[in-house]
């Protein structure tokens, strides 16, 4: 059982909302959480109480609940509420280069978008990266009179979506492209099977590099890989309980 003490502070008065208020939770935090979904309090430090009876919320900074972390878990959908294990994990920096390089370097293909259509293909295509970089950017191989290239001299807004599997390792990045012709650089990404398309081999006239640098990712995965993940869907199916070893979350690079 959980004894939270509270005491709470309209956005626009310094009076306090009466005495404290008391929940008592049966079950389980999140709860608490899902109760407070309505609630727009302003909060600043969250301390404990000199007397250990429970947790008291100050106004000496203010910060919106409505964007916190704790109120977020709250207001996911109710497929994510239902999940008895912690389902989201969002990612900075290295870790998010590191999801980023296993299921690009997994799925190899990925839809290529660019933000201006210059052919029937409405700016999509399927491209294989070549190479994912110790700093998160991802390299392919292109020509120079493609429509790709056209349409990232217009603008270099990309996206990208990968599919690792049937069932997970699903990707989708946001970020800027750029064209490169250093030699030094193609012949880095170069292998024989590109020679099907660059007829002339690594020094083909028409090669040109193409880097995107990813700004924002989101992904969708499982946490210890397909055959766990069957296994507890097919608890869940006969229990009626939401499990699917199942991880989301944002990433930024």
């Amino acid at each position: 059982m959980y004894t939270v003490s509270m005491r709470l502070q309209h956005p626009s008065q310094n009076e306090f909302w009466g005495n404290s208020l008391i929940y008592e939770i049966l079950t389980n935090h999140q709860e608490l959480l899902a109760g407070w979904q309505n609630a727009r309090m302003t909060i600043a430090e969250v301390h404990h109480s000199s007397s250990g009876s429970g947790l008291f919320l100050s106004h000496s900074r203010e910060r919106d609940l409505g964007t916190s972390a704790a109120m977020e878990t709250a207001m996911k959908n109710s497929i994510n509420r239902e999940q008895p294990e912690e389902n989201t994990e969002n990612l900075i920096g290295e870790e998010a280069i590191t999801r980023i390089k296993e299921i690009v370097d997994d799925a190899k293909t990925c839809f290529f978008r660019t933000s201006k259509a210059t052919d029937p293909t409405d700016a999509v295509r399927p491209m294989n990266v070549l190479k994912t970089d110790d700093l998160g950017n991802l390299w392919f191989l292109s020509a120079n009179d493609s429509h790709k290239n056209e349409e990232i001299a217009r603008d270099p807004s990309v996206e990208l979506f990968f599919q690792r599997s049937a069932h997970s390792g699903f990707l989708h990045l946001t970020g800027t492209a750029t064209i490169s012709t250093d030699q030094a650089t193609i012949e880095d990404l170069w292998n024989p099977l590109l020679k099907t398309w660059f007829t002339e081999g690594k020094t083909d006239p028409r090669i040109t590099a193409i880097r995107f640098t990813p700004h924002h990712g989101y992904y969708w995965d499982n946490k210890h890989g397909n055959l766990v993940a069957g296994v507890k869907m097919l608890i869940g199916a006969a229990v009626g309980k939401t499990l699917d070893d199942s991880i989301e979350g944002t990433l930024e690079p």
